[in-house]
């Protein structure tokens, strides 16, 4: 029972239309697509853009620097690893998860990006997934450490 042409050019109402047509692409294209861009196109970038993201899930964070990434995630630590960091957090920018802030000097790129707010709400599950995940490791480091 879709909206013809005739009936949009009358001037039906786009607002069920609309809401139509984000539903399907945010839960039918979009899926999908990152579906096969993750068998199609996986990268050593994506490993450390899926980190980048779980660390972001699970400290439920608003905002994320360089400085907390390679402090936290050893295999982002070496300075030769710097562009390559920068290459995975513009990935996430594309993607919507993130947006650079703008640095006091304006010929550096951005260390510090703004976390979309949406990023925690659509991803809820895996979020308190990660952080379960997270809290296991450290459970099992402390045991190990007292033995």
């Amino acid at each position: 029972m879709g909206l013809g042409i005739r009936q949009l050019a009358a001037g039906a109402s786009f607002g069920g239309f609309a809401a139509k047509v984000r539903a399907y692409m945010r839960q039918i294209l979009a899926p999908n697509l990152f579906r096969a861009e993750a068998i199609c196109f996986r990268t050593r970038q994506s490993g450390h853009a899926t980190w980048i993201a779980g660390y972001i899930l699970g400290g439920m964070l608003d905002r994320v620097t360089a400085r907390d990434i390679v402090r936290d995630y050893r295999a982002r630590r070496a300075t030769e690893h710097r562009d390559e960091l920068t290459s995975v957090m513009n990935s996430l920018v594309t993607v919507g998860w993130v947006d650079p802030e703008q640095s006091r000097n304006p010929a550096r790129l951005p260390t510090a990006r703004r976390v979309n707010p949406a990023v925690h709400v659509s991803f809820a599950a895996q979020a308190q997934a990660e952080r379960r995940r997270r809290d296991e490791i450290r459970a099992a480091v402390a045991k190990q450490a007292g033995q």
